[in-house]
């Protein structure tokens, strides 16, 4: 008799734990298939956990275990699918704003950001919102300002964050 267990939900780029459990006196021999792809074990103890880093849905599938001890062999049956979460992506900058202290104008922050995800919010370094990253930078003093996009957690997945920067320069005086 055997089972079959894996990890029902892994985000992308981890492991997933799966664990066979034999009964009888072992070690065993599994054979089984990944996705479809015939594999096994050999001389393995029960329970035996392993890991797969599946890069998307990936389902095992338990054909035959033989107990090496007794000899004895027979079909096993059981099925584990394990789901794979895309990381919720931030984006990379893609370069900064500058402008001048007496500027009127809008940046929309997403122009400095590449390859990110929708959905996520805009932050100042004081964690006041920036609603949908338009940014009025008329009101900001001279200097480098920091901007934060931040997507929330999927589950089982992290959240996300990036930063980019708006630098100021401050109007030249004639004397």
């Amino acid at each position: 008799n055997a089972a079959l267990i894996a990890n029902d939900a892994v985000c992308e780029g981890q492991a997933a734990n799966v664990t066979f459990t034999m009964t009888g006196t072992g070690p065993f021999n599994v054979t089984y298939t990944v996705d479809g792809n015939p594999t096994s074990l050999s001389n393995i103890n029960s329970p035996h956990t392993f890991q797969i880093t599946p890069t998307g849905e990936t389902t095992l599938e338990l054909l035959a275990v033989t107990d090496v001890g007794t000899g004895c062999s027979s079909p096993a049956s059981g099925t584990a699918t394990v789901f794979v979460t895309p990381r919720p992506d931030a984006g990379i900058p893609s370069g900064n704003a500058q402008f001048c202290d007496s500027d009127i104008a809008t940046q929309n922050l997403f122009d400095l950001l590449e390859g990110e995800d929708p959905g996520g919010t805009w932050t100042d370094i004081q964690g006041n919102q920036i609603p949908n990253g338009l940014l009025d930078v008329g009101p900001l003093e001279p200097g480098l300002h920091v901007f934060r996009y931040t997507l929330p957690p999927v589950t089982p997945c992290p959240g996300d964050f990036e930063d980019v920067e708006v630098l100021i320069f401050e109007n030249p005086v004639a004397d």
